[in-house]
């Protein structure tokens, strides 16, 4: 793999049946300007997404709890899953940059005012990270040539 910013390697390991992959990136840190853009990805697309909730709730307002397990597709997830799902990625982004271990929220989103909690506490895990003076959100104390 490359890297803008130099090279970068990717080494992998396995630890009581799970699998790890170890990125080293120059100087062991993923740039501040990078992790901001990302950061300011996800916040566009939760708020993206907290948007159609609320068009969804005004078209839908008799039957939302029931709109939240329809299917656009039958093999796919129902909507209160991809909610779920799409606040997944941020969540154990930041996760991954503060050095801990993914977390996942319950696929099984039952109402309207648990969907937005969700949106609501993936934006406030975010945002704090933005405002980092370090160089660097990934805490990773591996050395810079893999050993």
């Amino acid at each position: 793999m490359r890297d803008s910013g130099g090279v970068t390697k990717a080494i992998c390991s396995r630890s009581a049946g799970t699998l790890y992959l170890t990125t080293y990136v120059s100087k062991n840190r993923m740039e501040n300007q990078k992790i901001i853009a990302l950061q300011n990805i996800f916040s566009s697309r939760l708020d993206t997404l907290s948007h159609l909730l609320e068009v969804v709730e005004s078209h839908f307002a008799d039957d939302i709890e029931s709109l939240l397990q329809r299917r656009i597709a039958p093999d796919m997830f129902p909507f209160s899953t991809q909610i779920a799902f799409v606040c997944n990625q941020p969540r154990n982004f930041v996760l991954w940059c503060l050095g801990q271990a993914a977390n996942n929220l319950n696929p099984d989103v039952a109402s309207l005012v648990e969907a937005r909690g969700h949106i609501s506490s993936t934006i406030s895990t975010i945002a704090p990270q933005a405002k980092q003076k370090s160089t660097s959100l990934v805490h990773n104390p591996m050395p810079s040539k893999p050993g």
